[in-house]
């Protein structure tokens, strides 16, 4: 599926090995003057690639550079048909996730990123993963922000990768640009941003709240996934308890709960 964002930018929707309920991950194309970069490539199979050439083929531009939200599975594996394609072309990724790349000719991202006359705004958004960036055109007023937030649902915040006192510090950065569209990294665009950071940050909230409440009672991770979450199907146990222990984590850091001997409990 592709959708047009902007005069500069196209959503590209393709299969990806990603997490239900999503089955595919937007990249997104930037072009200006016959040039274009590539937001996100998560896909896996040769026919997406012929989607993208496609996609060039109407903006009448040439892919010179592919930029990473981070650096997950779902939003990097298309990077070999890409450059196996276009050549060695640059990956550019942040820092903290430059490693996690196996391509050619990767490099760093720093703050801000133009092509030809398109600026985009690096913004740091970690607590998906810890190098996680958006990409911000001020222009527009749109953010690409990765798998900070989903067009529906939430996203996976988890261990090892995720960190829920960063998650909601990239939240509240995010509150304080000026958007009229956020561009997630799976399902539709989201058209009412500040209400949709708001609703993610609570739907947070009350699941920390919700652990909390469970740990009247000591109970091990095993315990707590099934209370929790106790229609979850096999294939999800060891995200979820990833995102468990992300949120145990938390607590544990204000000191609201303690663990002894792999027992979850309140303190007193």
């Amino acid at each position: 599926m592709l959708e047009t964002i902007s005069k500069e930018c196209i959503k590209l929707e393709l299969p990806s090995h990603t997490f239900p309920p999503f089955s595919h991950t937007n990249s997104y194309l930037l072009y200006d003057s016959g040039q274009a970069a590539l937001v996100d490539p998560g896909f896996y199979d040769p026919s997406s690639l012929e989607k993208i050439l496609k996609a060039l083929e109407t903006t009448n531009t040439t892919l010179k550079t592919i930029l990473l939200t981070h650096t997950h599975l779902d939003h990097q594996e298309g990077i070999f048909l890409l450059q196996e394609h276009f050549g060695p072309i640059p990956v550019y990724v942040h820092a903290l996730e430059q490693a996690r790349v196996k391509a050619h000719n990767v490099q760093v991202l720093g703050s801000s990123f133009s092509l030809d006359s398109i600026n985009l705004q690096v913004i740091f958004t970690p607590g998906h993963s810890p190098g996680h960036v958006s990409f911000y055109l001020p222009e527009q007023k749109i953010v690409i922000v990765g798998d900070v937030v989903a067009g529906y649902g939430s996203t996976w915040i988890g261990l090892p990768d995720g960190n829920y006192n960063d998650y909601f510090s990239s939240l509240e950065l995010l509150n304080t640009l000026k958007l009229n569209t956020l561009a997630p990294g799976h399902g539709p665009m989201i058209a009412n941003p500040y209400e949709k950071l708001a609703e993610v940050k609570a739907h947070r909230l009350k699941r920390l709240e919700q652990v909390l409440e469970a740990l009247d009672n000591p109970l091990n991770l095993t315990t707590l996934r099934q209370h929790i979450y106790p229609d979850l199907p096999a294939t999800m146990t060891r995200a979820t308890e990833g995102s468990l222990l992300a949120l145990l984590e938390k607590l544990e850091g204000e000191k609201k709960i303690k663990n002894i001997q792999g027992l979850y409990q309140k303190t007193r």
